[in-house]
């Protein structure tokens, strides 16, 4: 079980798979291996292709999603659509902003504040923004784009909310049970009966972390049919992408592995401990526990093993108009962002 405990020189397992039960929150983390040192980073920096990240959000909105398996999986700090980039403001009690992507038009577009969870789970499709609202107990609402017609959507304390076409998903942390609804708030349905720790929804299934097997990973169809365990290790984080899972064995110090949907194929990428995995492209993006969490990234066939910057404590990996945006889970929590290959590291605000 993971720790609920962090100080400065420990940091959490994940912060993005903050579970809440009841009406108090309660951070599940591990703390970070002190006694490996896996941090040797003599690889040739291969940079991803600049369009990589920008056409990654750009699918996910052809998609009929309101935002990337990836940075759901962390949390969905920020989304794009179009070219505007919405993300959470910590320099104003993490409410919900929108700027475009050339640095303009900055805009807020409520005064509901994500707490002190950092979970707002942002996603924008036809015109409407889905959030997790922290002034009322991470129920979800939505408001439209321009700052209008803000609804609240469910009563559920919510985790991971997901919306695709015309469906919302998540986990309702007050009994960790995996739910959707409809982009208006009707038709409500539990789908497992398992205790969700965390989930990705991919095409028409849900991937998820089964706590009360474990941590090991089962598959669900969106509409609750075929439950099945997908892989037996235990984990706490996991992204789905392009017909793999990713994900973080707990079984073997937090190695990142990867294993295919139907559950064969399962590989090590590599020995780091792995936590805020997000995958872009070609590339996978983690922080690095045995070295301070600091972001790197490997290839998904497990080669190219690059650290990308020199920045601690780095959680709540996001990637969103080629910038990498994450929560320095340490001292004051601020929130940045880096250009993708780790230069130009500026404040969020």
């Amino acid at each position: 079980m993971p720790s609920t405990e962090q100080d400065a020189a420990s940091v959490e397992k994940d912060h993005s798979n903050t579970v809440m039960t009841g009406n108090s929150a309660s951070s599940n983390s591990s703390l970070a291996n002190s006694s490996t040192s896996n941090t040797d980073s003599s690889a040739q920096q291969d940079v991803a292709p600049v369009s990589s990240a920008t056409e990654t959000a750009s699918k996910a909105a052809q998609s009929g999603r309101g935002n990337t398996v990836g940075n759901i999986s962390n949390n969905g700090q920020a989304a794009q659509d179009g070219d505007w980039v919405y993300y959470r403001n910590p320099a104003d009690k993490n409410k919900i902003y929108k700027v475009r992507m050339d640095g303009t038009e900055k805009t807020k577009l409520s005064d509901d504040t994500d707490g002190f969870l950092n979970a707002a789970s942002i996603n924008v499709l036809d015109g409407w923004v889905y959030y997790q609202n922290g002034s009322d107990d991470y129920k979800i609402y939505r408001i439209r784009t321009d700052g209008t017609e803000r609804t609240k959507l469910n009563d559920d304390q919510s985790l991971k909310t997901t919306v695709i076409g015309d469906w919302i998903y998540y986990i309702s942390a007050n009994d960790n049970f995996i739910y959707r609804m409809r982009t208006d708030g009707t038709q409500r349905t539990q789908l497992i009966n398992d205790r969700a720790y965390g989930m990705c929804v991919d095409g028409d299934s849900i991937y998820y972390i089964n706590w009360a097997d474990g941590y090991k990973i089962y598959t669900v169809k969106t509409d609750g049919t075929g439950r099945n365990v997908v892989c037996a290790s235990s984990t706490y984080n996991i992204n789905v992408a392009d017909g793999w899972i990713y994900y973080d064995n707990e079984s073997s110090l937090g190695e990142l592995n990867r294993i295919k949907i139907d559950g064969t194929g399962n590989m090590k990428l590599c020995d780091d401990g792995s936590v805020a995995v997000n995958v872009v492209g070609d590339w996978v993006y983690y922080s690095n526990e045995f070295d301070q969490n600091k972001i790197y990234k490997i290839k998904t066939d497990g080669t190219g093993r690059t650290k990308l910057c020199d920045y601690k404590w780095c959680q709540q990996i996001n990637i969103v108009d080629n910038a990498i945006y994450y929560q320095e889970c340490a001292g004051d929590y601020i929130f940045y962002k880096v250009s993708i290959d780790g230069t130009q590291r500026q404040e969020v605000d």
